[in-house]
């Protein structure tokens, strides 16, 4: 049953590298998910508010799936494509938004 799948991803260039960028970028959204309540908690939000928090991320995930149906093979340049490229950035903006004191619990 796992033969061929593990042929293929190690034989294949492009299912190794497809596999390691997806498994990257469920990391990056896994862990920004996570670190939501500790960051907003510091700066006093409550439990409605953090959960606010998360209708940015849903409405972002409702554009992408409705922009891949609209058009499942959309040109360079798309939100697809915007979003593979703003994703780390900001990232590393909501990381500066915690103070050295939480920073150091980590």
């Amino acid at each position: 049953m796992w033969r061929r799948p593990s042929e293929m991803f190690l034989r294949e260039p492009i299912v190794l590298f497809l596999s390691l960028l997806s498994g990257f970028s469920d990391a990056l959204i896994f862990i920004c998910i996570e670190t939501f309540t500790l960051v907003s908690e510091q700066w006093g939000f409550d439990a409605l508010q953090i959960g606010l928090c998360f209708i940015a991320v849903v409405i972002g995930y409702l554009v992408v799936n409705a922009q891949v149906q609209w058009n499942p093979s959309p040109p360079c340049g798309t939100v697809k494509t915007w979003g593979s490229q703003v994703s780390p950035s900001s990232a590393v903006e909501f990381s500066g938004s915690s103070t050295p004191e939480l920073l150091s619990q980590i």
